[in-house]
């Protein structure tokens, strides 16, 4: 019977367990008011109150609109009000919106008439002869409150009424002071019609049934911008009318944080914000898809390959291809509608784990059985391979080998090149190796990247051409560029989709004059264009709002990566917009250059829309760029946020912030003073899940250090260390061996032969090298280091006390279990004095004992030594506590070892419905634990139904674990084992005929578990002789 794990493992580098803080989140309130009103002196309005009383509903609905009533007691729905009642209710509409921070919600609803160029909303007591006095003048009721509440999140104003037109003619022409002026306030006004009569509230009607069913080309939300086109074969009479912050219509994207209500299409209560991150960047990219060669080579490359590769360089537009495959629909219907598609967009700060991560949360949306098989596969996993496998096995790849009725699907992972090296190695590592697995045939790669980055062995290529000129004129098209324009742009767009893009920002916006755009404009000229668009030119504005904002954006990275909180706290370091509104404010004038994920909500996430405006242009010399940055300082505010906001004491992997600190705190204190010390303690202050992931990240920054600092320098050597370690973690200690002695001389001769950090690394030498297979040698090396710490640390120093475990448990590895025990009964009297009785170290060290008492020869001695233990285990630790559990199996091992293989039985009979229930019936903790209980069955006598227990164990390995797993393998074993005693020695032959190949094949001639497979092949052939004679 295999020995059950013990609590006794000593980690030389211990991973602290750190607690969540409460952190400071971005305004997310919204407030409605809506107002229905009939007016006495005009015709009654058959759809009121209905439709106002709907619209209100679905404003105020927590899953759609998610507006709180701007009044008390449900006050926000205001029907047949006076002029004073209508008047007074707006005032307060836009004070308590403004007090609560909130974005305002405007609703207007039922008769109004305009005279000149004045708007009136006819109230019930109206008399509709277009005076002030007795009418409500609505645009210039909301110009003073715009201008007047500057705490206020945005307003936004629907008008349903005849001419209502002239309201968005009255802001057009006098709300820029309120809008990108001196006030700088965000808004949005639409209204049903131009100058003309609205008809039977269609407006309304329309504008409730899409915020109820959803939009299938919006992101999460639906903002103005996708209620044109249902607005306009809805009610194409009326003319409706969209004015935007800085004065554009239906062809400016305005501000997206103003919008109406969540997408009832894509956005579900339970997705994670991975997923939503997602949605939101596919639809940024493809609003304007269009047809291209390229695209049609990719489509039908995937086709034919497994993998492809799309290389082009930057702003071929390699990432709205590569978003192309999750929206079909955007791409006319090419890019492969019938296959299941997850895309991972990937930057500097990206890790294998974020980009597993965002591939996980789509499937989980859209593959059905996703989650199932996911929990299916983290089930099946033992602590090893938990901290060994790769994050996108463990994620991705894994749980889609475990799903049923699989279709086909295809993993996109974007922008390969701009990984840190170390992911890009491990992509391309678990690509290749996805690739060789048959249960993962269904399963395709693209990638994206520029043409200098290596790709996986045999992926196809395609090369992303240049988009003709008839395709960058369509584009523009459907930007609603007007047609006059059109011409004159293509050739200046130079056969560049980021020309392009830039270009249309500009030929939208009002004011646009053609003349402006030389012939062939260089990035810089049309960059240069969108800032003083934006306000740059202003020497205060570009100081205290543009600058200070761009840095921070600029030093976190092209693409939605950072969150709101985060990116307002560090622009406040830097004297820039120190409140969420304000900063608000400031990227609706970058609209054109910032991309946001989830606008306006509590998980917002914000970036620059692409790498070439930070690279090209914002940390050019001040002489190449009129508006240039220096990014040290925006690294050093950033820094300094994350360790108020999400301080390293209190980290919690699961709060967003935390999780952007994991990923990028360390990026940002290297870049902002080159200390590499606090690198260090920032990366050992927010450890990550798992071992292969810190050795993802250990790898990166022991390359950097080493190239910067120095090969030698102490910082380079600890993370050096670091990432051995972590090797050896993650499932590797022969590398991590040959790491740990090519470090270990150069710390002798750096730092000193009995340097703390020189004994700890000789400490993990010897740890690695007995898991690598030496016990003896192990063992030397500690009796060695022993020595050494006794007298430079003291004899019951912890590190001392620490290494002499180590010590005897290699002694005992190494073939003296005597020793071990004799060294391990005084440690225990040294922790029992030092530590306590009831100390974990002490209770591991009283396991260690009790399990080399029973290998040195007595295991009734260790039988009773664990019997003492179990209880104190239980009232320190917990009945259930994983330690208890290991505790009492090896007690039951050593109770049938010491001669009562019944109450061995007995007692594993009772641990196997404990752990189906803690960990659930498929789970390796489990099946060991039936293992057990077979093992026991078969020793107490029944080898029959010893064998039955293994056939059945056999079955779930293999479907669970594999059939070449380890734990399969020994399962096997020992069902060829029971088989042979149960009477049966022939068959038991056969099947360690079958195993034996296996066991040469996987784990070489020479290892341990071959030569016994070997040797029980032998026995059996001899007893299988005997039977025939």
């Amino acid at each position: 019977m295999a020995l059950a794990e013990g609590i006794g493992a000593n980690d030389l580098l211990p991973v602290t367990v750190l607690r969540h803080s409460d952190l400071v989140t971005p305004s997310t309130r919204r407030r409605a008011l809506v107002v229905g009103s009939q007016c006495e002196a005009a015709p009654r309005l058959a759809f009121l109150p209905d439709l106002a009383t709907e619209l209100y509903a679905v404003l105020t609905d927590s899953q759609l609109g998610a507006c709180l009533s701007v009044l008390p007691d449900d006050g926000g729905l205001l029907l047949d009000p006076t002029r004073d009642e209508t008047l007074d209710a707006i005032d307060d509409a836009f004070t308590i919106s403004a007090q609560d921070g909130a974005t305002l919600v405007l609703a207007m609803i039922g008769h109004g008439i305009a005279l000149g160029d004045d708007f009136y909303f006819l109230s019930a007591d109206a008399t509709g002869e277009g005076n002030s006095r007795k009418d409500v003048h609505l645009s210039q009721a909301l110009k003073e409150g715009l201008r007047d509440h500057g705490d206020l999140d945005g307003l936004i104003v629907l008008v349903d009424t005849c001419q209502a037109g002239v309201v968005a003619g009255q802001a057009l022409r006098h709300w820029g002071e309120v809008g990108m002026g001196r006030y700088a306030r965000r808004f949005e006004l639409l209204t049903a019609t131009a100058e003309t009569p609205a008809y039977g509230g269609d407006f309304t009607r329309i504008l409730v049934d899409v915020l109820r069913s959803g939009v299938p080309s919006a992101g999460t939300t639906i903002d103005a911008r996708y209620l044109r086109d249902p607005l306009m074969t809805g009610a194409p009479a009326q003319n409706p009318q969209r004015i935007t912050v800085d004065g554009g219509s239906w062809a400016q994207s305005g501000d997206e944080g103003l919008w109406l209500a969540y997408n009832a299409v894509v956005r579900h209560e339970d997705d994670d914000a991975a997923a939503r991150t997602t949605i939101d960047r596919v639809v940024e990219l493809t609003n304007f898809l269009q047809t291209t060669p390229t695209m049609v080579a990719l489509e039908e490359a995937t086709t034919q390959h497994r993998c492809v590769v799309l290389t082009g360089p930057r702003g071929s537009g390699k990432s709205t291809l590569a978003a192309a495959f999750i929206r079909p629909s955007a791409a006319h219907g090419r890019m492969s509608s019938g296959t299941i598609h997850a895309v991972a967009f990937g930057n500097g700060a990206s890790t294998l784990g974020t980009l597993a991560a965002s591939l996980a949360g789509q499937l989980t949306d859209q593959l059905p059985g996703f989650q199932q098989a996911a929990r299916a596969y983290a089930s099946s996993l033992d602590a090893a391979e938990i901290e060994g496998l790769p994050s996108l096995q463990r994620r991705v790849l894994g749980p889609l080998s475990r799903v049923g009725s699989m279709q086909q699907v295809r993993l996109i992972i974007d922008a390969l090149d701009e990984l840190p090296g170390a992911t890009q190695d491990a992509v391309r590592d678990s690509i290749t190796t996805a690739l060789r697995q048959p249960a993962l045939d269904l399963v395709g790669f693209v990638v994206t990247a520029r043409p200098s980055a290596a790709r996986p062995p045999g992926a196809h290529h395609v090369e992303a051409d240049q988009p003709g000129d008839d395709i960058i004129a369509e584009y523009l098209r459907a930007r609603r560029v007007d047609e006059t324009y059109v011409s004159l742009l293509v050739p200046r767009a130079q056969g560049s989709w980021l020309h392009a893009h830039l270009l249309a920002e500009h030929a939208v916006r009002p004011g646009f004059d053609a003349a402006d755009i030389p012939t062939e404009p260089q990035l810089t000229a049309l960059y240069d264009e969108e800032l003083l668009a934006a306000g740059a030119g202003n020497i205060d504005r570009w100081q205290s709002e543009l600058r200070p904002v761009l840095a921070v954006l600029a030093a976190a990275g092209a693409g939605p990566n950072l969150p709101l909180p985060l990116a307002v706290a560090a622009t406040a370091r830097l004297d820039g917009p120190a409140t969420t509104i304000r900063f608000r404010d400031v990227i609706a004038r970058l609209s054109g250059l910032i991309v946001r994920s989830q606008p306006g909500q509590i998980g917002e996430q914000i970036g620059l829309f692409h790498s070439s405006l930070i690279e090209d242009y914002l940390l050019r010399p001040a002489q190449e760029a009129q508006f240039s940055i220096d990014p040290a300082p925006a690294h050093a505010a950033l820094a300094a946020a994350l360790g108020e906001l999400a301080s390293p004491t209190d980290h919690d992997p699961t709060d967003a912030l935390h999780r952007y600190a994991s990923r990028a705190e360390a990026d940002h204190l290297w870049a902002s003073h080159r200390d590499s010390t606090a690198v260090l303690a920032s990366l050992n202050q927010r450890p990550l899940n798992q071992a292969a992931d810190e050795k993802e990240r250990w790898q990166q920054w022991h390359t950097t250090f080493e190239s910067v600092l120095g090969p030698e320098h102490p910082d380079t050597l600890s993370a050096q260390a670091s990432l051995a370690h972590w090797t050896g973690r993650a499932g590797d200690p022969t590398r991590a061996r040959g790491q740990f002695t090519e470090l270990v001389p150069i710390l002798q001769r750096v730092a000193g032969p009995e340097r703390a950090e020189t004994l700890s690394a000789r400490g993990e030498l010897a740890n690695w090298t007995g898991q690598a297979g030496d016990p003896a040698a192990a063992r030397n090396q500690l009796a060695s280091l022993v020595r050494i710490l006794e007298r430079v640390s003291g004899p019951e120093h912890p590190e001392t006390l620490t290494a002499r475990t180590n010590l005897a448990i290699w002694t005992g590895e190494a073939g003296e279990p005597a020793a071990a025990r004799s060294q391990l009964a005084r440690l225990v009297r040294t922790l029992e004095r030092v530590s306590g009785l009831e100390h974990p170290d002490t209770l591991a060290a009283r396991f260690d004992l009790a399990v080399w008492t029973g290998q040195a020869g007595d295991p009734a001695k260790s039988r009773n030594q664990l019997a003492e233990l179990v209880p104190i285990m239980v009232g320190t630790l917990g009945a259930e506590h994983p330690d208890t559990l290991s505790t009492r199996t090896t007690l039951a091992f050593y109770i049938g070892r010491a001669g009562d293989p019944a109450a061995a039985r007995d007692q594993f009979a009772e641990l196997v419905p404990i752990r189906e229930r803690i960990s659930g019936q498929e789970h390796p903790d489990t099946l060991t634990a039936r293992a057990n209980l077979a093992t026991s069955i078969g020793e107490a006598g029944d080898p029959a139904l010893a064998r039955d227990h293994y056939t059945d164990l056999v079955r779930i390995r293999e479907r669970v674990s594999g059939p070449e797993h380890p734990s399969t393998l020994l399962c096997r074993a020992s069902l060829a084992g029971w088989t042979g005693r149960a009477g049966d020695p022939v068959t038991a032959r056969d099947m360690y005929f079958e195993l034996v190949p296996i066991r040469e094949r996987i784990s070489g001639p020479h290892h341990p578990s071959t030569i016994r497979a070997q040797t029980n092949l032998a026995y059996w052939i001899l007893a299988t002789a005997r039977r025939e004679q």
